[in-house]
Parts: structure tokens; sequence; C-alpha cells
């Protein structure tokens, strides 16, 4: 698997394509229903998604969405 490596962030692992396309529907403001609904998964797969996400970007387990999208811009994965 590929790795990321930023300036003040720790190796990691690189998030997957979904991982990215479903960071990029928070960032926008969609819920978790919208999301599922979006990209034709449940919504369990997107809560595990949301999760994976929260792991690879070393956020704890009780991060918000908000510090998900920032944590996901800081890393690169969104632009401003």
């Amino acid at each position: 698997m590929p790795l990321i490596v930023g300036e003040d962030m720790p190796r990691r692992t690189a998030l997957t394509d979904r991982e990215q396309q479903v960071l990029a529907l928070l960032a926008v403001g969609l819920d978790v229903p919208r999301i599922a609904s979006d990209l034709g998964i449940s919504q369990n797969r997107v809560r595990e998604i949301v999760k994976q996400i929260r792991g690879k970007l070393g956020l704890p387990r009780e991060a918000e969405i908000k510090e998900i999208v920032a944590a996901g811009r800081k890393a690169g994965y969104l632009s401003d």
C-alpha cells in the first residue's frame, strides 16, 4: 500500500479512492444516509469507511466530522 508523509504527519497508509470519495462528500456537508445513497452503498459501510479514515488520519474514535475534514485538508486530500 502507498504511504503518505506530510511535514508534520507521521507515516500513514494513504486513503483509498473510496475513502477519498467519502471524505470529499463529508466536506461538502452530506450526511451518512445521503452519502450511502449517492455511492450506492449501505449506511453501515459509510460508517465503516469513516472509521477507517479516522484511523488513517490518526484521529481518535470520537473525532467529529469537522475534525476529520480538517485533518483531510491538512493531509492534502481536500483543497481549501
